[in-house]
């Protein structure tokens, strides 16, 4: 019998018991305060965020004081929960009912895409809207008890316009209005549609559910108005001020040298004026404002009045102000019983990260407190950077590093970016951030000292990778920056221990260029007293410099010692983007292992390594929620082992603590008489996997990915007292699998490489 992973059931979670061999024992954690501009923040380790997306949820059935929050940047789910002793959220990153990390509760979805939690089956528990294959959408079920645990409902969402039934089509950066529109109970939907022939103004699509069924639980729409808000975009140099009357024509025809349907534009809904008739807010491409338009008729039927347009909203207080299309959801914040505002930069741009920025700053969000009530609301600005103004966050990338700055034996920390960039500006130059260390060997705290450490921003790079080592064993701690060209800049200290002074730069140092994408680390490889040089670079490899000089007169090659340090190169399985963590600190062998961050965000496990000449075997992973993943390792809290810190893209950190003794690489369960075999092991394509019987009764397999989730499920049979199965792992990714059998009360288990 062979197992097709491909086709069986894939959204179910592990259990708990299982998810416990994950992350090799490294838990995330946010204990460690963390101060800037005087105060500190209440999130600091949860990873920041570039693109977030805002939706009430009740993640337990026993709160409603929580919000869960979708970076389009990466997809990342993240769980924020109301503190009402402090007025701010505190992040979730687990749920205390299980032990699954937050994010495995939820469906992995498209990055870029968006993701709008809803209840639509009326159950009270909340159902998930997003994105499937860029352009349409699809639904999924919450089917939980407690927890969420969410089923497919439907892959393409549709709708019926005259005999034909049609899938919905929206464009990246757009987000559909999902709520009861005919105030009919079930949900329905409205969006400004682009590449639509048919198509020119704002539309509405009508759930039948409770007019065909009696219930709210189904999905099923009819087009509604075509035209909702009788007005088309009329042209100009600033077309989001620039609307006409709509005859409601389907046309389309292009209109002052504009076709509508080629304006990409994000519009919500919200009763502004209190008369019961929900009201358009919409925002346009690359702006950074929102504008307010009023209905003067119903909700089902709107109709703006142009003389009423607030082209500077709220223009009762301070304008809404936020890079990259900014978004306003309608959320009571504070618990007082009315609907504040909590604006996001909603725009992803381009996959090109030089230019095209998706966050111009660490701020992302910007909070309005309704000062009024839901009948006559009045948004006022409380805070910008209301969540993600709580966290670590140097804007686009973050790289770590740390090193003692100041000659109290504390690490310091300091963290690179590739800048703070915004559409069709002056690029941002890549700087870095130090935070000095205030606290004590067993309790750290870290303050901002500086938003610019060194001076760095005046090179003008792309990217800024720094690493921090004593490299001329003079005393002190040198700094040296990776850049985006793949060379170093050579910052020697020429202050004292208690005193650094980065002024002095050896530009190109050593003349090192490892093509581009340079994330260097100084670490001791051949054991001969010297720090040796590795180079991770944005091809997937790492790059060996062997110091050949003295102890006070490094000397590095302009040419690697090894090219491809271990044969490693993951551009095409993980988007590249190597970042190389070597530690002998893991426990107290001194063995040691490779960490790598990738592109795809997955951090690779590499050891024991016996002879780092030879070619590394993966041995586990650490799955985080983040994507261009650099991690680095530190003894922060005096247990004689390393902690992990982990940049990332959205541009904040995690900080893990190892919370266990479990060593990395799972190891196979087994009793005296029974041991789950799996050959071959490490494989390419397939696998056969093969457990003796206890009683010959039937039993259960499970595959799981080291994401924690289960990717197949299927009951097998015994024959001649063995079970023996076959494992197709073509349509999956290279990694680290768990394959369990579990028979009777019995669970059998074994880890599964394909590379």
């Amino acid at each position: 019998m062979r197992i097709a992973l491909g086709i069986l059931m894939s959204c179910l979670l592990i259990s708990s018991a299982l998810y416990s061999q994950f992350n090799v024992g490294y838990e995330p954690v946010n204990f460690i305060p963390v101060i800037k501009n005087g105060d500190t923040l209440h999130a600091p380790w949860a990873g920041g965020l570039n693109n977030p997306q805002f939706s009430p949820m009740d993640f337990t059935g026993n709160s409603d004081e929580e919000l869960f929050v979708f970076d389009r940047d990466g997809a990342l789910r993240k769980g924020f929960k109301y503190n009402a002793s402090t007025g701010k959220y505190n992040w979730v990153h687990t749920i205390a009912e299980d032990s699954l990390p937050f994010e495995r509760h939820f469906p992995k979805l498209y990055d870029g895409g968006f993701c709008l939690i809803r209840d639509f089956d009326g159950d009270q528990k909340p159902d998930i809207f997003s994105t499937h294959n860029f352009e349409n959408i699809k639904a999924f079920r919450n089917v939980g008890s407690t927890v969420p645990e969410y089923q497919l409902e439907q892959l393409q969402l549709k709708y019926k316009s005259g005999s034909n039934i049609l899938p919905f089509r929206m464009i990246r950066n757009t987000l559909p209005v999902l709520r009861d529109l005919d105030e009919d109970g079930d949900l329905d939907m409205m969006f400004f549609p682009v590449n639509y022939s048919d198509i020119c103004s704002f539309s509405t699509f009508i759930n039948q559910s409770v007019e065909e069924y009696g219930t709210a639980d189904s999905l099923e729409f009819i087009y509604g108005d075509q035209c909702w808000g009788h007005i088309r975009v009329s042209g100009g140099s600033h077309p989001i001020h620039n609307w006409r009357a709509f005859s409601c024509d389907t046309t389309c025809n292009i209109f002052d040298g504009m076709r509508d349907k080629d304006v990409t534009m994000t519009q919500n809904l919200h009763d502004l004026d209190g008369d019961g008739a929900l009201d358009l807010l919409i925002t346009y491409d690359h702006y950074d404002e929102i504008f307010g338009m009023y209905n003067s008729n119903t909700t089902m039927n709107g109709v703006i009045d142009q003389s009423q347009n607030d082209n500077q909203f709220p223009s009762n207080d301070v304008q809404v102000k936020l890079n990259n299309q900014p978004y306003p959801y309608f959320i009571d914040i504070d618990h007082d019983g009315d609907e504040d505002m909590l604006v996001g930069s909603n725009q992803v741009n381009t996959v090109d990260p030089w230019e095209f920025d998706t966050s111009d700053a660490s701020i992302s969000d910007v909070y309005y407190e309704n000062t009024g009530s839901n009948s006559a609301p009045s948004f006022e600005l409380n805070q910008r950077g209301f969540i993600s103004g709580e966290m670590i966050d140097v804007g686009l990338r973050s790289f770590p590093a740390f090193g003692d700055l100041n000659g109290d034996s504390l690490p310091d920390m300091v963290i690179g970016n590739i800048g703070y960039n915004t559409f069709n500006q002056a690029l941002g130059a890549a700087r870095l951030h130090y935070y000095k260390n205030v606290g004590t060997a067993q309790a750290p705290i870290f303050e901002l000292e500086d938003a610019d450490f060194a001076n760095v921003s005046s090179l003008g790079l792309r990217s800024a990778h720094p690493a921090l080592t004593d490299v001329d064993e003079d005393g002190d701690v040198d700094l040296v920056v990776g850049d985006h060209t793949g060379h170093l800049q050579f910052f020697k200290n020429i202050g004292y221990p208690e005193q650094y002074n980065f002024s002095q730069l050896t530009p190109n140092y050593h003349l090192i260029d490892v093509g581009g994408e340079a994330h260097p680390q100084f670490f001791d490889l051949n054991l001969d007293g010297r720090m040796d040089l590795v180079v991770g670079d944005e091809y997937g490899r790492i790059q060996y410099f062997e110091n050949t000089g003295a102890s006070s007169t490094p000397n590095y090659s302009s040419t690697p010692s090894i090219e491809d340090l271990g044969g490693i190169n993951v551009f095409s399985e993980l988007e590249g983007q190597a970042v190389p963590y070597f530690t002998r600190k893991l426990d107290s062998t001194n063995e040691l292992y490779l960490f790598m961050g990738t592109g795809e965000g997955r951090i690779n496990i590499y050891g024991p390594l016996v002879n780092f000449t030879d070619t590394f075997d993966l041995t586990d992973s650490i799955i985080v929620e983040a994507t261009q993943t650099a991690v680095t390792g530190v003894d922060l809290l005096s247990d004689f082992r390393d902690e992990l810190v982990i940049g990332q893209r959205a541009g904040g950190l995690y900080f893990l603590q190892k919370t266990n003794n479990q060593k990395v690489g799972v190891s196979e369960a087994k009793t005296e008489r029974r041991q789950l075999q799996i050959q071959p092991n490490p494989t390419h394509e397939t696998a056969h996997i093969r457990l003796l019987s206890i009683v010959g009764s039937d039993a259960t397999l499970h595959v799981h990915d080291i994401q924690g989730k289960r990717i197949a499920t299927a009951t097998i049979n015994s024959k001649n007292g063995y079970y023996n199965e076959i494992i197709d792992l073509r349509p999956y990714p290279n990694g680290v699998y768990i394959v369990s059998i579990i028979e009777k009360n019995s669970v059998s288990w074994a880890k599964l490489i394909k590379n």
